[in-house]
């Protein structure tokens, strides 16, 4: 079995190929996708990223607000490290 990885810049077309390649009986993994359904409440994955990056990155309902996170990981090398190594594993 060959695998494909698909990546790229917003709105350069991701999606469309992705559906091409279902339309052909691919299997497509959604990373994005995927990654978001780690940082649902009750995930392993959600309870230590709030453990290592404090309650500031969690809106009013208390998920994880992506982008309160991307501020900080994308300020700080090392942070952003460690969240690649929490969501690697």
């Amino acid at each position: 079995m060959k695998r494909v990885g698909l990546t790229g810049n917003i709105g350069c077309g991701k999606s469309t190929v992705a559906q091409m390649f279902r339309q052909i009986g691919a299997y497509v993994v959604d990373a994005d996708k995927l990654i978001h359904s780690f940082y649902k409440k009750g995930h392993p994955v959600f309870e230590k990223v709030v453990k290592v990056f404090g309650g500031e990155i969690l809106d009013r309902e208390g998920n994880i607000d992506r982008r309160k996170l991307a501020d900080i990981v994308f300020k700080d090398e090392k942070k952003l490290r460690k969240l690649e190594e929490i969501t690697h594993r």
